[in-house]
């Protein structure tokens, strides 16, 4: 099976690094050719160490003659055309048609919480091209139906993470651990360092809580953001401001086992987003087994279920941020409970097995496949 894939960049993020788990589980089995419309990436060199062909068909706004027209021979043998992102899709719609016998997919990674009113009117028209959106999360679907984009084309495919064997081992032989994972680590986030994701208000949560926490040992106790991006000089500059800088540590853009190695140590992970699609990061989080605080917004909610294995606060409040990470750090058992049901969540829900079996299915034809109904995920 010959399946080309579309995608804006690969970039490090949360549907590149999708694209990039994708790609990764299947290359033993299906020729994978991946293009990216205007830039490269971290993901790409991962993508191209695995003997995957990723090709960029734009240098600096220009088209690659070479690129378009390997892409194009490529576009007319593929029995599966996979596209990432609103303009990846735009693009895969248009060559499509040089091989409509081809199996047209594309994936919708957020809620268009972007989109102006040209794209918010084309969009419906767009996607009657395809045979199934495969939207991340039922608040992508949502907004995507409620923007008049036709329910049909719709189908929930939520993306996954890996499920350690100690964590399957543990489930398996009931056993529970009684204690945080690390009740005096660190506070840990990840996330681009963009506007979107909500950095300044971690950073004003942050030193609200270092104003009224209650144990003299948290006094130095490191708030660890791993990311990088546009905003970092600025939230440096605010870390300054707020007077929490000696302990707030810029990680920078570092490997998923770096990411791995301090969520096992960190005391809890809060995700204080805008908006999110459906956030692998905070999978990531529960799967380790941490406490986690995060901002209700796009598909948190599908993870989260408040109170029960994780908190959730509204968006842009950096006070209801700092009341939920002190019932974290004030409660040992609040947090060791939290913990537990993420982990039990994690392991019910959030295998990547389930979506790298389900995409599978939609690249071979069997549509039975789909769920459908946003409401299966949410409800399990």
């Amino acid at each position: 099976m010959r399946v080309v894939i579309v995608i804006n960049g690969l970039e490090r993020g949360g549907g590149e690094h999708v694209v990039f788990k994708l790609v990764r589980a299947l290359h033993h089995e299906i020729s994978f050719s991946v293009y990216t419309i205007s830039r490269r990436g971290y993901f790409a060199t991962q993508i191209e160490a695995m003997g995957v062909p990723v090709r960029c068909l734009l240098r600096r706004g220009v088209p690659k003659a070479l690129k378009w027209t390997r892409f194009l021979y490529d576009i007319r043998r593929a029995d599966v055309i996979h596209s990432h992102f609103f303009y990846s899709d735009i693009l895969a719609r248009v060559v499509a048609s040089i091989n409509p016998g081809a199996r047209l997919l594309c994936t919708r990674h957020e809620t268009g919480f972007w989109m102006n009113d040209w794209q918010r009117r084309i969009e419906p028209l767009l996607y009657k091209g395809f045979r199934h959106c495969l939207c991340v999360s039922a608040a992508v679907v949502e907004s995507m139906h409620d923007r008049g984009v036709d329910p049909c084309v719709l189908t929930l495919c939520a993306p996954g993470v890996t499920v350690h064997d100690t964590l399957r081992r543990d489930q398996s032989q009931k056993h529970i651990p009684t204690t945080p994972p690390n009740p005096s680590g660190p506070i840990m986030s990840v996330g681009r360092l963009e506007t979107i994701k909500g950095h300044d208000v971690l950073l004003g949560a942050f030193s609200l809580w270092r104003q009224r926490r209650q144990d003299p040992k948290d006094e130095e106790r490191e708030l660890l953001i791993f990311g990088d991006g546009a905003c970092r000089k600025k939230l440096q500059a605010l870390a300054q401001e707020l007077g929490v800088a000696e302990v707030v540590r810029f990680r920078g853009a570092v490997s998923q086992a770096e990411v791995q190695r301090f969520l096992s140590r960190a005391s809890m992970f809060v995700l204080p987003s805008r908006s999110e699609g459906m956030p692998l990061a905070l999978m990531e989080a529960f799967a380790a087994g941490l406490p986690c605080v995060a901002a209700e917004v796009g598909g948190v909610a599908e993870i989260i279920d408040d109170g029960e294995n994780g908190l959730l606060v509204p968006p842009e409040d950096p006070l209801a941020m700092c009341e939920a990470m002190l019932k974290i750090t004030s409660s040992p058992k609040l947090a060791t409970q939290l913990a537990n049901a993420a982990r039990q969540r994690a392991l019910e829900r959030f295998d990547q097995r389930r979506f790298i079996a389900q995409t599978r299915a939609f690249y071979s034809g069997d549509d039975a496949a789909s769920t459908g109904n946003p409401a299966n995920f949410h409800s399990g």
